[in-house]
């Protein structure tokens, strides 16, 4: 027994346990070799990882801005044609 009652458990008895919201998903796509190329070298251009990559372009097709500025601690500002 470790002394807190949050992390001892006794075979046969009855416990408690409190479940995490969801807060999002995990989505699986398609897309053609070519796509994830420009998306991989447009991520690593930008200090970014390609879910973040996948995120941003998903956000500014939702919300479009004549400017976008990310979210992260980076101060980038992208213009769109």
């Amino acid at each position: 027994m470790s002394g807190d009652p949050e992390e001892d458990v006794v075979l046969g008895r009855e416990i408690r346990v409190r479940r995490r919201k969801k807060v999002g998903a995990l989505v699986a796509i398609r897309m053609s070799r070519e796509m994830l190329v420009a998306l991989d070298e447009y991520a690593r251009s930008h200090d970014m990882n390609l879910s973040e990559t996948i995120r941003e372009a998903v956000d500014r097709l939702l919300h479009p801005q004549p400017s976008y500025t990310r979210s992260s601690s980076a101060a980038e500002t992208h213009t769109w044609p």
